[in-house]
């Protein structure tokens, strides 16, 4: 420290100059200045709202991966009330695979229309398959009944406007009476036997029934089976049995959206075999 009065050089705590004698008393070293601060670096505030997310999604990952089990979880549409064919393309859109679980009567859905379904809908679940039940009309007293071929439906139709028409009589009509026969005594020969014999009735007019053995390749795939546009048969390998006559048999396979048509003609009292490959 130096002397503001003679330049003399003093203790940095002298009250007095040791040459002068002038007081020092309120005379202090200038300290130097500090710089300022800088601003603050804004990578820093970004770096921490970044760790902030990463921690905020880790925790819900974790959380929903507890509740879920591991499984991803899906709602399920609602279906009740559609189309077979629409409530089967809603499920396999929003990822599920389709199951015609049941079959019956139901007065307030129509024929080929969905009943019910498992799980309901908008339930959140890890199921693959949605099973469904299907209507089988309000008339139905028995599900044989719907599989009825459709040539009975016309014929019931028709023989409906004929009587309404009043083309349909009911009006017996007596057969003429017979003269008795005289009998003989003596014994009758084999073949008199037979031709006195009543005649056995004619079926060869009526429909006759047939089969059909229908397989789909690949083995693995779950390939249902409808015919002539009506309720699901089974899965393959099936075998049906069919009215005599022509027949449109549809293998469809959800999963794969995989669906082929193929008409068959069915001969009474034989076996036609069927087998398709649905991944060609």
């Amino acid at each position: 420290m130096v002397c503001p009065k003679c330049g003399d050089v003093v203790y940095v705590d002298a009250v007095f100059c040791a040459r002068c004698g002038a007081m020092l008393a309120g005379t202090r070293p200038k300290e130097p200045d500090t710089p300022p601060a800088g601003p603050p670096n804004p990578w820093l505030k970004v770096a921490a709202g970044l760790f902030v997310v990463a921690a905020a999604v880790a925790i819900l990952a974790t959380l929903s991966l507890g509740r879920s089990g591991g499984a991803s979880v899906r709602y399920v549409p609602d279906v009740v009330g559609m189309a077979r064919a629409d409530a089967e393309a809603r499920l396999v859109k929003a990822g599920f695979e389709c199951v015609i679980a049941d079959e019956r009567p139901s007065d307030t859905t129509q024929a080929g229309g969905v009943i019910s379904q498992s799980p309901g809908p908008d339930v959140p679940t890890s199921r693959k398959r949605v099973a469904i039940a299907l209507s089988l009309g309000s008339d139905v007293k028995h599900p044989e009944a719907a599989r009825q071929p459709r040539q009975t439906a016309v014929t019931a139709k028709r023989s409906s406007t004929r009587a309404s028409a009043g083309l349909v009589t009911t009006a017996k009509i007596e057969k003429p009476a017979q003269k008795p026969q005289a009998v003989s005594s003596r014994p009758k020969t084999r073949q008199a036997a037979v031709a006195d014999s009543p005649a056995a009735p004619d079926t060869s007019s009526r429909p006759g029934y047939g089969s059909v053995a229908i397989e789909a390749e690949p083995d693995d795939w779950e390939v249902w089976v409808y015919i002539d546009d009506g309720p699901a048969r089974g899965k393959c390998p099936i075998t049906v049995r069919l009215p005599a006559g022509d027949h449109s048999v549809v293998l469809w396979e959800p999963s794969k959206q995989k669906r082929l048509a193929v008409p068959v003609t069915v001969e009474a009292g034989k076996t036609l075999s069927l087998r398709r490959n649905l991944g060609a």
